[in-house]
């Protein structure tokens, strides 16, 4: 995701995020008192901004998760589409895919290098051409570090997400010539090794037509190589952009996938905490494709002594629910709160609450008060 972003932990603190954006620490105050650190602004407004402020596209804010990186699915990142009708504000500036934890595993056409010589038939001529080099020069940098045992059974296609401890890149497997997902997860650091472990925690454990698929982990000293089916359909979040709303009938065709994968989510007692548009993907690019739910860098397994109830405050501001602003234990409920806030999102083209200061937008959700100015479905 880009700036606005996905909270996790207590200390106040204002980090800016590579690829991923930016992402802020609460304080010790609570919402009603300033909530959150002081600091400049995030440098791309979040998701609900984007779509309903700016057009920007934004990151959520994932704490102890390398955010931007496509987390559980790979994805890449698609070109900026025009303005939708229905999309107040500017169009939104591409956001560079977020690091590890933030990414799910899909792909854009237009993300990587082309494969060919000569840039794609244009005989190595124009800035095009001069760009597709560059690209292409990225990734043979990038395979030159890759692990011996990953190189021998995929050939690197392009760079498709970057992120602040993660990277994804589009795969061929040599044996079958078939497309995947790699993302990179670098664990030197706390954060990576965190966000690695907690997503490893639940895709491990998952197999669902809705959730996307861990396929191979390869391990080395500071980096580990999950191996991932690749969606190539782009993000909720963009035909969201493109469109504006959904038809009440494609809404719920959308929202039946999305709440089986959690339904089956919370049968093994895991909770997502940053569901949101951008983190639903496409399974192809087709209008009737299936939604993978991706990115589980702030996901919940449960813990050794068998307490489901979590009291970390994180997820993505305009999506999370009361109880976590108010630091209140909470349940995977929250995940149901963000579908909610989601299907506002599919039928109105708008978030339920939205406000610039992050004080002011705490409220509005605290207090549960939204107006719905769409048209009325009879």
């Amino acid at each position: 995701m880009a700036t606005p972003k996905s909270f996790r932990g207590r200390t106040p603190l204002l980090e800016s995020r590579d690829s991923a954006g930016s992402r802020s620490h609460p304080t010790d105050e609570g919402p009603e008192a300033g909530g959150f650190s002081s600091g400049p602004r995030p440098l791309v407004p979040c998701f609900a901004r984007s779509i309903c402020r700016v057009g920007q596209r934004a990151a959520g804010v994932r704490a102890a998760s390398p955010v931007g990186a496509p987390t559980a699915g790979v994805r890449g990142t698609p070109p900026p589409p025009p303005a939708a009708p229905g999309i107040k504000g500017r169009p939104r500036s591409p956001r560079p895919r977020p690091g590890a934890a933030g990414m799910g595993c899909g792909a854009s056409g237009k993300a990587g290098p082309p494969e060919g010589p000569g840039g794609g038939g244009r005989g190595g001529r124009g800035p095009e051409a001069a760009a597709e080099a560059a690209r292409r020069m990225q990734v043979a940098r990038f395979r030159a570090r890759f692990d011996p045992r990953v190189l021998a059974r995929y050939d690197i296609k392009a760079l498709i997400g970057t992120g602040s401890f993660s990277k994804v890149v589009r795969v061929e497997q040599k044996t079958t010539k078939k497309p995947f997902a790699i993302k990179v997860m670098e664990t030197g650091v706390r954060e990576g090794r965190e966000a690695c472990d907690s997503e490893l925690a639940v895709l491990r454990r998952v197999s669902h037509r809705y959730i996307v698929q861990l396929l191979e982990i390869f391990e080395a000293q500071d980096r580990v190589y999950m191996v991932m089916e690749l969606a190539t359909g782009g993000e909720l979040f963009d035909r969201l952009m493109t469109q504006g709303s959904f038809t009440e009938q494609d809404a719920v065709r959308i929202l039946q996938m999305v709440a089986d994968g959690i339904r089956y989510l919370h049968a093994l007692r895991i909770t997502h905490r940053d569901l949101k548009p951008e983190n639903l993907l496409y399974y192809h690019p087709g209008a009737e494709s299936k939604i993978l739910i991706t990115d589980f860098g702030l996901a919940h397994s449960g813990n050794k002594s068998g307490d489901w109830t979590m009291r970390t405050l994180c997820g993505t501001p305009e999506y999370m629910a009361p109880e976590v602003l108010l630091r209140k234990p909470y349940t995977s409920a929250v995940d149901m709160w963000a579908l909610g806030v989601i299907t506002f999102v599919l039928l109105s083209g708008f978030l339920p609450f939205d406000d610039e200061s992050h004080t002011r937008l705490y409220r509005k959700i605290l207090k549960g008060k939204y107006d719905y100015t769409g048209e009325v479905i009879k």
